[in-house]
């Protein structure tokens, strides 16, 4: 499948279009560094509620401008600086009109020990530090332990168990630490973005926790909309439930509606262009597309990737020649933002779930084949 010149373009567009519709707000912020400082080893991203935004380092300047959108509350400034080996970061929660000024800490080697903030605040006194010093002893386990073994620990079964249940302490932990500091725009911040999307926990537990302790505080935020979304999202998506309905742009520009497509089958598939076993799973849906009319089954792609370029390109090179939709965050999360992809789902011309890849533990395509041969 070849795609038009202007391709590229347009699905630049229209991220831009989504982000003016559906962002809270516009911020800005101005970030200074020290004339001593060595801008090779520094980095800058912002988190703005939903994507991680990379910002362009410039060698010769001193200075990095923000002019962006935000979707939360408070977009999160990172800040990373290579200090020989070792990567030492600070991170700021950030309001409108917002400066961070870095200046040098005598005695100090890490010029990011110190800044002058106007209109920002550093994530350790937003309930960081707190939850620090309230998971210490487990924290301290999890370092010493990582230090006399690395990081590396996929050749060890017996190690990785050990580390596996060192993190599962400091993830209890937290989520003790949030219940106890539900008042803390840290905790509905660390409650989104650690727990909601994570299969560790059951969506039925965390929606408990998230009526229990945030609903009425937090529920007109954005922050307790996207809890209460990716958290119904999981629920809803099992095999028999109504498949939640959206309408969002392809890589052409045109809108796709879910509800516009009942009459047939649907086969909805979510995967990334770095995602191994998404790549590999490919040929069995295109054998899919190749046995059943278009007017009988209809194929949509939902990427999780963020880099529209290596999208399109393995969309090409792979020959991905049905409804692809690109980094729809709101697809996404209405299906669970499901961190494991693929996810597969068939949906009838009724508009039902009858198969879910994780309902069915379905890892080779198999059982879909079959189903779809009894209903086509």
């Amino acid at each position: 499948m070849n795609y038009p010149f202007k391709l590229k373009p347009v699905v630049v567009f229209l991220f831009l279009f989504a982000i003016k519709v559906e962002a809270q707000k516009t911020f800005s912020t101005t970030i200074t560094f020290p004339s001593s400082a060595n801008m090779s080893n520094i980095s800058a991203s912002y988190y703005d509620g939903l994507n991680e935004v990379s910002l362009k380092v410039e060698a010769n300047s001193k200075k990095i401008i923000i002019a962006g959108l935000t979707y939360s509350e408070f977009p999160l400034l990172t800040v990373v600086n290579r200090i020989s080996n070792k990567m030492v970061y600070a991170a700021y929660f950030l309001k409108n009109n917002s400066y961070v000024k870095f200046i040098n800490k005598p005695g100090s080697t890490n010029l990011l020990d110190s800044a002058t903030l106007i209109n920002a605040t550093n994530i350790k006194d937003m309930g960081e530090s707190k939850f620090d010093s309230f998971a210490k002893t487990e924290t301290d386990k999890l370092i010493s332990f990582i230090e006399a073994n690395g990081y590396d620990l996929t050749e060890s079964d017996s190690l990785e168990n050990v580390f596996i249940k060192l993190d599962n302490e400091i993830r209890k932990k937290k989520l003790t630490f949030i219940k106890n500091n539900n008042s803390l725009y840290y905790s509905i911040w660390t409650f989104l973005r650690d727990f909601v999307s994570n299969t560790d926990f059951t969506a039925d537990s965390l929606l408990n926790i998230y009526n229990t302790y945030f609903s009425k505080q937090y529920s007109k935020t954005f922050e307790g909309r996207e809890c209460e979304k990716i958290l119904f999202g999981r629920l809803n998506t099992n095999t028999g439930k109504i498949a939640p309905d959206f309408a969002a742009h392809d890589i052409y520009g045109k809108l796709v509606s879910l509800k516009d497509l009942r009459g047939k089958y649907i086969l909805l598939n979510f995967w990334a262009s770095w995602c191994g076993p998404c790549i590999a799973e490919m040929p069995a849906i295109s054998a899919i597309k190749k046995l059943y009319p278009q007017g009988q089954i209809e194929i949509i792609s939902v990427s999780y990737d963020s880099d529209s370029s290596k999208c399109l390109k393995a969309i090409d090179k792979y020959q991905l020649d049905w409804i692809n939709i690109m980094s729809n965050k709101n697809v996404i999360n209405i299906y669970g933002n499901n961190p494991a992809i693929p996810q597969v789902y068939l949906i009838d011309p009724t508009g039902i779930i009858i198969y879910s890849r994780t309902d069915s533990k379905d890892y080779t395509l198999g059982l879909l084949s079959d189903l779809i041969k009894t209903k086509l």
